[in-house]
């Protein structure tokens, strides 16, 4: 995955706290749980909540509010996020 583009530039930027060497949320929590023992059922868990949230990202896209943010996206240029159900250039 390309890094992130300033919107006024076009020039790579780092990720929110990658200057600092945490890095995202998302790295922090993989970091912290590699090697952890995980159940069956926490594992089954998860499964249900990362279905859950795309199911709720998906009916959220489709949604009249969610359409309207998607419409304003591009004005906003590129950032450090995906947006569900955007299409690839937002």
């Amino acid at each position: 995955m390309a890094p992130p583009q300033d919107a006024g530039t076009g020039e790579a930027r780092e990720a929110p706290g990658a200057e600092d060497g945490r890095g995202s949320l998302t790295r922090r929590l993989a970091r912290r749980l590699a090697g952890a023992e995980v159940s069956a059922e926490d594992r089954a868990r998860a499964a249900l909540h990362v279905l859950d949230w795309a199911g709720c990202a998906a009916a959220g896209a489709a949604s009249p509010a969610g359409r309207a943010a998607a419409a304003m996206l591009p004005r906003m240029g590129a950032g450090t996020c995906a947006a569900v159900g955007a299409g690839r250039g937002a």
